[in-house]
């Protein structure tokens, strides 16, 4: 195993860049969502690691034909039908 030429992210950092708290960081760890280095009492990140959980987690782009937020009439309509 050699020692990567980039720097560890922090949880901070990682929680920065996907967008949530650090304790959601934590939490995806303790569930083996995303790998992790523990150095003492700390979490540290690599970077190709995350890509990785990024790619995995992948869901696209919305089908064009899918609007993003349902109207009210949608939801009543699905629950009359339902």
């Amino acid at each position: 195993m050699t020692i990567s030429e980039k720097p560890l992210l922090t949880t901070k950092n990682l929680a920065d860049i996907l967008q949530v708290s650090t304790a959601t960081i934590v939490r995806w760890v303790d569930e083996g969502l995303i790998p992790a280095i523990k150095v003492r009492y700390t979490l540290r990140f690599r970077e190709e690691d995350i890509e990785r959980f990024i790619e995995k987690h992948y869901v696209g782009p919305p089908s064009p034909e899918a609007p993003l937020i349902k109207s009210r009439e949608d939801k009543v309509e699905e629950m009359q039908e339902g």
